[in-house]
């Protein structure tokens, strides 16, 4: 403990009793400043400033939203991308008619990898250099997926008829 705590705490009743003099607070209020601070000078430079960046902003995102409306009305990746989804339901539709296990549960799982791989190709379109080369790895990941659906179609054909070949022997 130092000398000033010391001090404090012997003395502590001689500093309760004391009171604040009653004209206190008028001399405070009557120190402050009342007067309000000059408003600021209207500056047009700042004006045009903030509405040639909301210009630039507006016509940024135009530019973008174009890009994105392009691409996704770009007709041939329409027309490929109806045509293999199609075949993909169909297919999908046909495994379903089986009896599932968990080789074709894995197969779900490989197929959702590459729909994100899909979506993320897709994406990369318009900030890709060479667009062709993204469009034709997109059409090759749907090829993949009906391959991948065929392989499994021949798959359980193939244990359906095992199953029944089994049964008949039985």
């Amino acid at each position: 403990m130092d000398e000033l705590e010391k001090y404090i705490k012997d003395n502590r009743a001689a500093f309760d009793d004391e009171q604040p003099a009653d004209n206190l607070w008028d001399r405070i209020d009557g120190a402050l400043d009342r007067t309000r601070p000059a408003p600021l000078p209207f500056n047009y430079w700042k004006v045009a400033a903030i509405l040639l960046l909301l210009a630039c902003s507006a016509l940024v995102y135009m530019q973008w939203s174009d890009n994105q409306s392009a691409i996704a009305l770009d007709p041939e990746i329409l027309k490929a991308e109806a045509y293999y989804q199609q075949a993909i339901e169909e297919k999908m539709q046909v495994i379903q008619t089986y009896k599932q296990n968990d080789e074709a549960l894995a197969v779900m799982n490989d197929l959702e990898e590459l729909d994100s791989l899909y979506t993320a190709l897709k994406e990369k379109i318009p900030e890709s250099g060479n667009r062709d080369l993204v469009v034709s790895a997109m059409i090759q990941n749907l090829q993949l997926r009906v391959n991948i659906l065929n392989q499994q179609i021949l798959l359980l054909e193939k244990l359906n008829t095992l199953e029944r070949n089994e049964n008949q022997t039985i």
